[in-house]
């Protein structure tokens, strides 16, 4: 089934950009629920739960960065 998926997905990407903007228009309200929404307040996320979700990432890849120094943390 990916294979056909995946040909399928290419001849429309390969395709005009009307095609394109109508698969687009079909796909927004579903992934609507999936975009996250950014954190409330002062735009910065807070704790470790809400950025490792934001970057898709467990908790503990959080704490590794934090570390290491390469994301900001107060």
């Amino acid at each position: 089934m990916s294979g056909i998926l995946d040909a399928s997905l290419n001849e429309l990407i390969d395709g005009d950009d009307r095609t394109l903007a109508q698969l687009a228009d079909k796909l927004a309200p579903l992934l609507v629920d999936r975009i996250v929404a950014p954190a409330a307040g002062d735009g910065w996320l807070r704790g470790a739960d809400q950025i490792a979700s934001y970057i898709g990432s467990p908790r503990s890849r959080v704490y590794a960065l934090a570390s290491a120094g390469r994301i900001p943390v107060q």
